[in-house]
């Protein structure tokens, strides 16, 4: 049986070989079209997406160490199922970075972080009211990196970026359950605090707002449960 892997006939520029595979990758595996459980085969995969196995197996390297794919004993590789209680560890970690990387922000914060939280705030309202989780999932990341950008240190944009790339799925699964609108005020709350200059109501804000979203998250995750077992 054939894994069930979407048309593509996009190429490949060999010089960001492996980091393409791995976007597309990261992409099936958050959207989906790899679902958790799913054997991955490294040839078939290759073979797939018009390239040798080297850069396949790197890419898939990379998101065992993320965590979204896992080696059995038996050495089969899989998705990584999803882990909902996962989420308890991983959102007091970004909070708390988060929170720090808005501190940081503060002293850069100007008219082009303002403009792109705006934009990618009304981004994710639109995206919320139509349904789309994907749409909200990225425009709510494009939201906070800037901010994580903002901060000037690259160190902290990765380590935020390869939490946020674990939690996507999770997130995903959130923004489905129709509780995200929320966060679309809590970001107005933040950028209205970072206008004001007001960095430590900013952090305030930041923090309320993911300790809210696990909240949100536990209680929509349960919903969903409970509506997918009826």
């Amino acid at each position: 049986m054939t894994m069930p892997l979407p048309n593509t006939s996009r190429p490949i520029e060999k010089a960001k070989l492996r980091d393409t595979i791995y976007d597309t990758l990261l992409e099936w595996i958050v959207d989906g079209t790899l679902e958790p459980g799913e054997r991955i085969r490294d040839a078939e995969l290759a073979e797939h997406l018009g390239v040798s196995r080297t850069p396949v197996r790197e890419a898939l390297q990379q998101l065992g160490h993320e965590g979204l794919i896992e080696t059995m004993a038996s050495r089969s590789t899989c998705v990584a199922p999803l882990d909902i209680a996962g989420a308890d560890h991983l959102y007091p970690i970004v909070w708390t970075l988060d929170a720090f990387a808005v501190r940081l922000a503060a002293a850069h914060y100007g008219r082009t972080e303002r403009d792109q939280m705006a934009i990618a705030n009304a981004k994710l309202s639109r995206a919320l009211s139509k349904g789309d989780a994907k749409s909200a999932l990225t425009a709510d990341a494009d939201f906070h990196n800037t901010l994580a950008i903002a901060s000037g240190n690259p160190e902290l944009v990765k380590i935020l970026g390869g939490l946020r790339t674990q939690l996507r799925r999770l997130e995903l699964a959130y923004f489905h359950t129709g509780f995200g609108q929320s966060s679309v005020d809590e970001h107005a709350s933040i950028q209205a605090a970072l206008d004001a200059g007001d960095v430590d109501r900013a952090v305030g804000a930041t923090l309320d707002h993911w300790q809210r979203g696990l909240e949100r998250f536990r209680v929509g995750i349960s919903d969903l449960s409970s509506t997918r077992l009826a």
